[in-house]
């Protein structure tokens, strides 16, 4: 899968409940693409959405960019290398989506041991089902089970569990 860079506010934040700040286009010449996306969720959640009509289970993947304001770089932005997957059908849960972390993680040589999953409060996931990602006590991601507004805003029937991990973190632990 290869979303687009390029998205809106109502998509990154009002239907995924979030208040986070974007990276406003000068220029845009649609208004469905006035902002850079800050993170994956919302974009896996329109491949969802635009394909409802398809059989379940669903699970897909994106890698790509991610833009972050920071006003100590010489544009004011940061670009972060992203990981999202998510899973949707009757039976996605955090479990579920925990089962594929592991695997992942397994799979890039991370130990057991060196990863830790700490309860967090996220308004786009169901409290109670969504923790901070830590491999070696750093904080490199978030995984939870999507809460049932986000579902509905995306106008989304099927349970969604997700997860979003930082590659440039990644690789750096994994060296």
């Amino acid at each position: 899968l290869n979303t687009y860079n390029m998205t809106n506010k109502t998509a990154q934040n009002d239907k995924t409940l979030c208040e986070g700040e974007l990276v406003e286009l000068e220029s845009s010449v649609s208004g469905d693409y006035t902002h850079l996306r800050r993170w994956m969720l919302p974009t896996l959640l329109e491949v969802f959405q635009a394909n409802k009509h398809n059989e379940y289970p669903q699970k897909i993947f994106d890698a790509g960019t991610v833009f972050l304001l920071n006003p100590s770089t010489e544009m004011g932005t940061e670009e972060r290398q992203m990981l999202g997957v998510a899973v949707s059908e009757g039976a996605a849960n955090y479990t579920m989506i925990r089962q594929v972390l592991d695997y992942l993680l397994l799979n890039l040589g991370i130990e057991k041991d060196k990863i830790e999953i700490k309860e967090m409060e996220h308004p786009s996931f169901i409290p109670g089902r969504v923790g901070k990602i830590l491999i070696s006590k750093k904080e490199v991601g978030y995984i939870g089970e999507v809460h049932p507004q986000v579902l509905s805003n995306f106008q989304l029937e099927m349970p969604v569990g997700a997860f979003e991990l930082d590659l440039n973190m990644i690789s750096e632990i994994v060296k």
